[in-house]
């Protein structure tokens, strides 16, 4: 699975493009959106290279949340939502408790995760409930909720994605399984 445009764009709001190196909250060199490989104090990049670093670093943490996929299934807001957490923090490994929580469980830690040098940081606690409502499907955008659905999707299978939350919730489930399902009588009716 690979990250939303939406997420990338998250991301890059809550990191910031910084084209001279700094030390974050917890002092570690810093550059671009956040990435922290290989960076030293004085060094300069440009955007080109900062925007680079960014991809680079969201396919090392896809590949992390990927990693857990075969427990957990995520949806694509999940997934999206754990990408990046697992950015800002490095990991999801304590999140998930190694895969042990349950997703719910997981959405009510994601929460306590606004430290930094234990003290609370205010942008901490604004990411991480961003992040918590994408995982939950909160406020998620069309593009956010991609559906695998072809003609021979089962009305099971359906079902199975309903429960997942791979529709969202509420009104955004209606119209998306409206369109959804529409879409296969079509296809049937070779409309």
């Amino acid at each position: 699975m690979l990250v939303s445009n939406e997420c990338v764009e998250m991301i890059k709001d809550f990191e910031g493009c910084r084209l001279t190196a700094y030390k974050d909250v917890s002092g570690v060199p810093t550059i671009g959106y956040g990435h922290t490989d290989g960076v030293y104090m004085g060094m300069t990049i440009d955007e080109n290279a900062a925007h680079k670093f960014l991809l680079e670093d969201i396919l090392k943490f896809e590949k992390h949340v990927n990693e857990y996929d075969s427990i957990y299934h995520w949806t694509s807001y999940e997934f999206d939502a754990l990408v990046s957490f697992a950015f800002n923090i490095g990991s999801i490994n304590q999140l998930t408790q190694n895969g042990t929580r349950n997703k719910q469980t997981i959405a009510e830690y994601m929460l306590k995760y606004v430290f930094a040098n234990h003290v609370k940081c205010e942008g901490l606690v604004t990411r991480r409930q961003r992040e918590h409502d994408m995982f939950i499907g909160k406020n998620v955008s069309r593009e956010t909720l991609k559906v695998n659905i072809n003609e021979y999707t089962t009305l099971g299978d359906i079902i199975d994605m309903i429960l997942n939350g791979d529709f969202g919730n509420g009104d955004e489930r209606k119209e998306k399984l409206y369109d959804t399902i529409q879409s296969l009588v079509n296809k049937r009716l070779d409309v």
